[in-house]
């Protein structure tokens, strides 16, 4: 008996005595389709905001002694300090850095130095035997050029 039900059942549905039981369905199957469509939209419209938020703004830094260095966007996240304090809009109109002066914010005050100069400048003790650093130099020779 249950199994003349499934196809009388069937039967209605295929000749629209049923009416509810597709439109239900493809209501159901629209509204899934419309919030994968609309997920997929927004995931792409935030990388999008990112990307151009990334892109060219200049973050300003700020140094214990009070001088600014700019830099871009992008040059600040690789600090994840300074990331945090963009995405927590703690970085209008400067990211201040109370622990570091201005001799020390980044890679201008070493730039074209030797590595013994930038030691004796930081004052920093070379703890490799020369074993060891001539094995870095040939494989980090880039570097070094």
């Amino acid at each position: 008996m249950a199994a003349g039900n499934g196809e009388a059942a069937g039967v209605a549905a295929a000749e629209g005595k049923g009416k509810g039981v597709v439109p239900a369905a493809e209501k159901a199957v629209s509204q899934a389709v419309e919030k994968v469509v609309s997920s997929a939209a927004e995931k792409v419209l935030a990388g999008a905001e990112e990307r151009e938020k990334e892109s060219g703004r200049m973050i300003h830094l700020r140094s214990s002694d009070g001088k600014s260095y700019d830099v871009t966007e992008a040059s600040a996240r690789l600090s994840k300090f300074i990331a945090k304090m963009i995405d927590d809009n703690c970085a209008d109109p400067y990211v201040p850095l109370p622990n570091v002066d201005y001799k020390t914010l980044v890679a201008d005050t070493i730039k074209g130095k030797t590595p013994e100069e930038i030691r004796e400048a930081y004052n920093i003790v070379n703890d490799l035997s020369r074993d060891e650093e001539e094995e870095i130099r040939r494989e980090n020779a880039w570097a070094f050029e």
